[in-house]
């Protein structure tokens, strides 16, 4: 629905997020992949996307492994908080993401395919109030 939309009105609900048209088009595309991966029970901690999400250019976003999770995981706490209709419920959703990947699966390489950083957790964007 959002793709068969006007640029021009693409670009105003993308501004609300902080993000352009194209970057919200494709991070729906890449949402909607990952949802259904979830709704038919398909393992994505450790899953090489093959719809990656694009990555802003913006030196936050610099140097993430946009076709792993922890990238999915950051836009979805970007948008939790600039969101105008997420309410409180948003902050305890992140809080239990990071409890997650705080103790990430016991085999060799976890945090690589999990697309983790090594300061993860204090990451720009994770850290967003």
């Amino acid at each position: 629905m959002f793709r068969g939309m006007k640029g021009r009105d693409k670009e105003r609900i993308a501004d609300l997020y902080g993000l352009s048209g194209r970057l919200l088009s494709n991070l729906i595309l890449h949402q909607s992949y990952v949802r259904n991966l979830c709704a038919h029970h398909s393992r994505v901690w450790d899953r090489h996307w093959s719809i990656p999400p694009l990555l802003p250019r913006d030196p936050d976003w610099a140097g993430l492994a946009n076709e792993r999770v922890f990238t999915t995981l950051l836009f979805m706490r970007h948008l939790t908080q600039v969101s105008p209709v997420i309410g409180s419920d948003a902050q305890m959703v992140c809080d239990e993401l990071a409890i997650l990947l705080s103790s990430p699966p016991e085999v060799d390489h976890a945090h690589k395919l999990l697309g983790l950083p090594k300061d993860w957790e204090s990451h720009p964007i994770w850290i967003q109030k």
